[in-house]
């Protein structure tokens, strides 16, 4: 009686060893592109995507044996042959079908199989428990040799999966460096797959549901959640006055403005209908430089820029009666309910209105009224996926890998955020400051970062020390 062996697993096994399924003269050479490939026009996913020379090869796995009452199965294996070329616009002539199961298939099945152009390709089950076992055995030798870094590593399915290729017994030293080398190639190798965008996809979603917008409440544990006017006043103070200067400063300014009672939006236009904007300006410097508050100097305006942003964005709060979601609702309705005219009419009122307000800074106040205030806005256009020198290197290569270089940069994760975040830019600009603000600073944290799995410096790091471990313990036993 054959061994019942699970989907996953025998799928897991295909992936780490592609010579399962080999047959000579038809498929050899196989290299693994994807695991669970997702096709959109149909909504399904390839349980195994190989590649052998100028040909793909489709990989349906079952672990029990077919006959004609799952004779559904192929007819859903030809949709996915014509999704794949749609999408990856290759000829249906170049994509090749396998039906694989341990347990094998009815004649009429193989039949069917036939005239639907499908190769039924019965697995050794030894073979395959061989595989498992040799993968069980190398994940235990490597389990013991990462205990301090295989939080790391298991982010990344390393730890409790040891890499693409891990087989055989580990005698020798060269031997260990092949296992070593075969982790290396399976990082390399799907850091770009869709499963691991997928996976990176839903954590950008969950560290931004929790993550602050404003520096300073980075490790307090709130989520900066912007709840009323005053909040959103807040915002938008920290927002006009968040260039060139120290984020953290800003509460100062605010409390040091609060004490002498002209913080507030309508408290600054009341200040300047009794003694004028000019006078409003001067005092609102004077008292931020009493604080100790670094003022910016400006060529025009000296040392007032920041002040004069601070009271064209009250006087710019006066024309919505101090009310930001009747500044929402206006630019909704002059849009006539089109949302992306909407963003980008806030967009232009913004840098017209408040001085010192720029591109990049329209955007961080809006992006931060839609994940953390009351706004329902499409942040979806590049504007809102900020290019910096610290997001240019937490998306490239040597950390996240979903840029190939910063001329792709828009280009790279517009794709990403397309395909992963239903278009929304904003999450990205998100988390990837408040990863270089909480675990990648000045004292690097992977341990504790729940992106380090898909890290490139974390994992190389956690490889590295691993390494060392797994080599003295090798040459120990």
């Amino acid at each position: 009686m054959a061994m019942y062996l699970p989907e996953w697993e025998i799928e897991e096994s295909i992936a780490r060893d592609p010579n399962l399924i080999r047959i000579p003269h038809r498929l050899e050479d196989l290299e693994l592109v994807e695991r669970q490939r997702y096709l959109k026009k149909i909504g399904g996913y390839v349980d195994l995507l190989f590649k052998s020379h100028k040909r793909y090869v489709i990989v349906e796995v079952k672990s029990n044996r077919l006959d004609m009452r799952n004779s559904e199965t192929l007819t859903q294996i030809g949709k996915y042959r014509n999704a794949l070329s749609e999408e990856m616009r290759v000829r249906v002539e170049d994509i090749v079908c396998v039906l694989a199961s341990p347990v094998g298939f009815s004649n009429e099945i193989k039949k069917l199989c036939r005239t639907k152009r499908v190769i039924p390709k019965k697995l050794d089950e030894a073979s395959i428990v061989k595989v498992i076992s040799a993968n069980n055995h190398a994940a235990s030798l490597l389990r013991s040799a990462t205990s301090k870094y295989r939080k790391i590593l298991e982010r990344r399915g390393i730890a409790t999966n040891s890499g693409q290729l891990m087989v055989g017994e580990i005698e020798r030293r060269r031997q260990v460096f092949q296992e070593i080398k075969s982790i290396r190639t399976f990082l390399r190798r799907s850091i770009h797959d869709s499963f691991a965008k997928r996976k990176i996809a839903e954590l950008f979603q969950q560290i931004s549901a929790r993550a602050p917008i404003q520096s300073h409440e980075v490790g307090s544990g709130r989520q900066g959640k912007l709840a009323n006017s005053y909040d959103m006043w807040f915002w938008m103070f920290y927002s006009v006055m968040d260039r060139r200067a120290n984020a953290a400063t800003f509460v100062k300014a605010k409390e040091a403005l609060e004490a002498q009672g002209i913080f507030l939006p309508q408290r600054i236009v009341k200040e300047i209908e009794a003694n004028g904007e000019r006078a409003t300006i001067d005092k609102i410097t004077e008292i931020l430089k009493k604080a100790g508050f670094p003022l910016l100097h400006e060529r025009g305006v000296g040392e007032t820029a920041f002040p004069k942003s601070i009271v064209d964005a009250a006087k710019f709060m006066r024309r919505y009666e101090y009310d930001f979601d009747k500044l929402y609702s206006h630019h909704l309705r002059v849009s006539h309910g089109d949302l992306q005219l909407a963003v980008r009419s806030l967009w232009n009122d913004l840098r017209k209105s408040i001085y010192g307000v720029g591109p990049r800074i329209a955007s961080q106040f809006i992006r931060g009224m839609v994940l953390k205030g009351p706004w329902k806005l499409p942040l979806n256009e590049n504007k809102f996926l900020e290019k910096c020198r610290f997001n240019l290197r937490f998306a490239g290569k040597t950390r996240l890998a979903l840029i190939e270089d910063e001329e792709t940069y828009h280009e790279d994760l517009g794709e990403f955020a397309d395909e992963y975040l239903e278009g929304n830019r904003g999450i990205i600009s998100h988390v990837l400051w408040y990863l270089r603000k909480k675990y990648c600073d000045k004292n690097p944290d992977c341990k504790e970062c729940e992106l380090s799995g898909y890290c490139v410096r974390a994992c190389a790091l956690a490889l590295e020390k691993a390494n060392k471990e797994f080599f003295d313990m090798v040459e120990n036993r």
